[in-house]
């Protein structure tokens, strides 16, 4: 039998924007991947400072924008349980609920310097395979990984855009629209809610 492949892309998504949603598609057509689980945070372990948009806008836009696109999942796995979010619990649970599905953990060149830092990182890699997106000038393999880590190695097309970016410009009444995809232009330009840059993502 073969086992359906889903990658799992975490995050804060604060918010979600055009960059996310390009690293996602070039992951999933890499690594030949069914499905892509996107799953913002509650809150991330190893980040200062807590999200800007609530919880629910978040899980709600990445909704709007991946609605009619069959590649995408949304999860609020995260979010339900709340409190600081751990990629070991996470996993369990995915696992737990699809025992038969072959799980892969997209993370950034960075995220993957930090990974023997991760809750139980030693158990996490032997349940899910990585895909890291690697940068230039990255290391290959990442220093510091735990034993057994299952690696796989992914070029995206390089962007430079980050949530944090976005909430400046929306700060300086700067447009957004040619950066994210348009239900979250249209959530801002419709109100939103007040941004207040504290962090980078």
């Amino acid at each position: 039998m073969t086992l359906s492949r889903k990658g799992i892309f975490g995050g804060s998504f604060d918010p979600v924007h055009l960059g996310h949603l390009i690293l996602a598609r070039d992951a999933a057509e890499a690594l030949e991947l069914d499905r892509i689980v996107l799953m913002p945070a509650a809150q991330a372990p190893l980040r200062d400072g807590g999200p800007v948009l609530t919880a629910r806008d978040r899980f709600e836009l990445l909704r709007a924008v991946t609605q009619d696109d069959p590649l995408f999942e949304v999860s609020d796995l995260e979010i339900r349980r709340g409190g600081v979010s751990y990629s070991i619990e996470t996993a369990e649970a995915l696992i737990a609920a699809e025992p038969e599905t072959r799980f892969f953990w997209i993370i950034g060149a960075d995220q993957a310097e930090q990974l023997g830092q991760w809750k139980t990182a030693e158990r996490l890699v032997k349940l899910v395979e990585f895909a890291v997106l690697r940068r230039p000038g990255s290391a290959w393999p990442p220093r510091g990984l735990p034993a057994g880590t299952r690696l796989h190695s992914l070029h995206s097309r390089q962007l430079d855009l980050s949530s944090s970016e976005i909430r400046t410009r929306l700060e300086q009444h700067l447009p957004i629209h040619h950066l994210v995809p348009p239900p979250v232009a249209r959530h801002f330009a419709a109100g939103g809610i007040p941004v207040h840059t504290t962090h980078h993502d």
